[in-house]
């Protein structure tokens, strides 16, 4: 009979070798978890910008043609690195057809794509005489010789893809060319974010008055009477049924203080104190309130009687 037994950790593997093995894996698992966050947090601020566009923007594109004038390179770009291509936001210079058409190539060709791990500039001055970028897509197929690159990292750290510069012709680079890069890219995640918080503010003014027609829409159908009041007592809004009862446009009401338009002055011609307000009471004290009452500065005539419910 043959008995067969496995050796400690991994079949046929010593233990300290199955061990490493083990530890080695679990170090790969979590980084590539943390790396795949990391790369999770970076696509969501670029979708949280709106960058990826197709209109062209004026500031944008006047900083890519300074850029290239300043360098005197064939192409300056503005390129933004998405989950699996590469969009090019902005250029200046003479543009392949077909990627100007696309506005995107597969990230796995781009030269930029690495900027997102490294998160550092890279200089290559001559990609033919370069190890590793001499069969490069973009030196092979379009006949690329220079690349320079400036990451472009907005201001909560996550680099969003790089500004590069392309050309024909291999070229020196010194640090004062570099520093200014760094110096357009800046100005570049600058205007990124600018677009960004402008289409935020649209966004939300845009649903601001969807819900502003979406409770008019409400207010207008309702039988009873609705005043919408600020935290001052100031109405904000009333819709057709309160403006009827108590005898007044809806127009006059808006902007107007609910207490002193309605509520002034008791059924028995003394003061109504604004403290034992019912309305004023649920603004400022968050009270839910309930009563029937005279509404004595109404127009209508008789003074009105209207069941009050008022609730912070």
């Amino acid at each position: 009979m043959i008995l067969l037994a496995p050796i400690t950790g991994l079949w046929g593997v010593p233990d300290s070798v199955a061990s490493l093995l083990r530890r080695n894996g679990r170090t790969g698992m979590r980084k590539g978890q943390a790396e795949g966050k990391r790369e999770a947090a970076r696509l969501a601020a670029l979708e949280r910008l709106d960058a990826v566009r197709r209109d062209a923007d004026r500031v944008l594109q006047g900083l890519v043609d300074e850029a290239r004038e300043a360098f005197g390179t064939d192409l300056c770009m503005v390129n933004l690195i998405l989950n699996d291509v590469q969009y090019f936001r902005a250029w200046s210079g003479e543009f392949p057809e077909d990627l100007a058409r696309a506005r995107q190539d597969p990230r796995e060709r781009s030269m930029c794509r690495h900027v997102v791990e490294t998160e550092k500039p890279l200089v290559v001055e001559d990609l033919l005489a370069t190890e590793g970028f001499e069969d490069q897509h973009f030196c092979v197929n379009y006949g690329i010789r220079f690349y320079v690159r400036s990451p472009l990292v907005a201001s909560d750290g996550h680099v969003l893809g790089s500004l590069c510069l392309l050309d024909a012709q291999p070229r020196g680079f010194g640090g004062r060319d570099l520093a200014l890069l760094k110096a357009f890219a800046r100005a570049a995640v600058g205007r990124l974010e600018t677009l960004g918080a402008l289409a935020r503010e649209r966004g939300a003014r845009e649903e601001e008055a969807r819900r502003g027609r979406e409770m008019e829409r409400i207010l207008g159908s309702a039988g009873e009477g609705i005043v919408g009041l600020d935290p001052g007592g100031k109405i904000g809004s009333a819709n057709p049924a309160a403006a009827a009862m108590l005898g007044y446009e809806t127009g006059e009401m808006v902007g107007e203080n609910m207490h002193h338009l309605v509520h002034h002055t008791r059924p028995d011609g003394t003061p109504y104190p604004l403290e034992e307000c019912p309305n004023y009471l649920a603004l400022r004290e968050g009270r839910t309130t309930a009563r029937t009452e005279r509404c004595t500065g109404a127009r209508t005539a008789p003074p009105s009687r209207s069941s009050t419910s008022a609730a912070r």
